[in-house]
């Protein structure tokens, strides 16, 4: 990887390596669903390493997550690369979630409150007003928390 894309972890305590894993498999996933890790671009264990301040066992335990995830495959001897989602992979995501989210829209609806509904009018209304100018990170972001306001208001735990 190249330059800082990845903040340094500060953290050297060995009694916390799974929330170091866990540390390194958020910063690198949100890398490659932020588009800060590119489709195809190859990663290292010894690099994500270096600039989260980790071990490779860490990291190497992350890859392992993120792989199973899909988000990055092993090609033995080459190394590991970002994954690059197929036109088939994005129907399947969407034929899962469509069905789940309008559940969670209709629950949201009988429950909601003035504030959440404000908030959520707020996320569309930024959204709408930057739309070319803001970044994938911001875009994902801003995804994010209407989903979850949503998500929070349907009261459903396994939501």
């Amino acid at each position: 990887m190249k330059g800082t894309r990845l903040a340094r972890s500060t953290h050297r305590d060995p009694a916390h390596r799974a929330g170091r894993a866990a540390s390194a498999y958020q910063r690198v996933k949100e890398a490659i669903l932020g588009g800060t890790l590119r489709p195809l671009e190859r990663i290292t264990e010894g690099d994500v390493a270096a600039r989260l301040g980790l071990s490779r066992t860490p990291v190497r335990e992350a890859f392992g997550l993120l792989a199973a995830e899909g988000l990055i495959h092993v090609v033995p001897q080459r190394g590991s690369f970002v994954s690059q989602l197929r036109i088939d992979d994005l129907l399947e995501i969407y034929q899962i979630r469509t069905p789940l989210e309008c559940m969670a829209a209709r629950a949201a609806a009988e429950t909601i409150d003035d504030g959440a509904l404000a908030m959520l009018d707020r996320l569309v209304e930024v959204e709408a007003a930057g739309q070319g100018t803001r970044t994938n990170k911001e875009s994902l972001d801003a995804n994010r928390e209407f989903h979850r306001i949503i998500i929070e208001c349907a009261r459903n735990r396994r939501l």
